[in-house]
């Protein structure tokens, strides 16, 4: 069994504990520790759901002895956080929910989190530190999500789309088939991607436009 830690102590963090119960239901593959925060967040004696919480000191110096998972939702600090801890040698781990249907792990990439009843199709390759955030996200066949893309509940992403690098999907938006949502993206919730969206860009709507956040 291998001990785990949780980096970050928000709702991703929280969420990721009880996906990481779930795998252990089936076959107890971690031991969870408890959380590691920048000193920024921490304070003496800290718990989060009963578990203690780490300086990030603390886990640089325990870094061969644990695995981590990064518990922070939105996609550009999630990519500051592991591209750093990983210079310092800490070592990710990717987590898939028993209930998802990956027709093939092997194309996820490490330090990614698949939550309950995600759905990947055939030939889908998923990037490092992706998060898919439970409640039937889909993608289909030959759909690309580059490293640190985010995608909440019920976001559907058709064959042959791309996804850049820290691209946000909100909830319950769609994306249309072979369409392509740029770096750094965010699609807001409930919006409809008829057309490509520019790197950077906020889009919302039916069907989605460019705003001004």
């Amino acid at each position: 069994m291998q001990d785990i830690i949780i980096y970050g102590i928000g709702g991703m963090a929280k969420e990721t504990v009880y996906l990481i119960e779930k795998i252990n239901s089936v076959k107890e593959n971690f031991k969870f520790v408890g959380f590691s925060v920048d000193d920024t967040y921490f304070s003496d004696n800290m718990q989060v759901l009963g578990y203690p919480v780490f300086k990030r000191e603390w886990l640089i110096d325990h870094k061969n002895d644990v695995v981590c998972a990064c518990g922070i939702g939105y996609p550009k600090d999630r990519r500051a956080v592991m591209n750093s801890l990983e210079k310092d040698g800490v070592r990710f781990t990717t987590l898939i929910h028993p209930t998802a249907s990956i027709i093939d792990k092997s194309l996820v990439g490490n330090g990614s989190i698949i939550g309950a009843y995600c759905s990947a199709s055939v030939d889908v390759k998923i990037g490092k530190g992706v998060f898919l955030n439970g409640d039937l996200v889909a993608i289909g066949h030959d759909a690309v999500l580059e490293d640190y893309v985010t995608c909440f509940p019920k976001a559907q992403i058709s064959g042959g789309c791309v996804i850049g690098e820290a691209a946000l999907i909100g909830s319950l938006s769609y994306i249309h088939e072979k369409k392509k949502v740029g770096r750094e993206a965010v699609v807001a919730p409930g919006s409809i991607v008829m057309r490509n969206v520019k790197d950077g860009v906020h889009v919302f709507g039916n069907p989605a436009k460019v705003v001004n956040i």
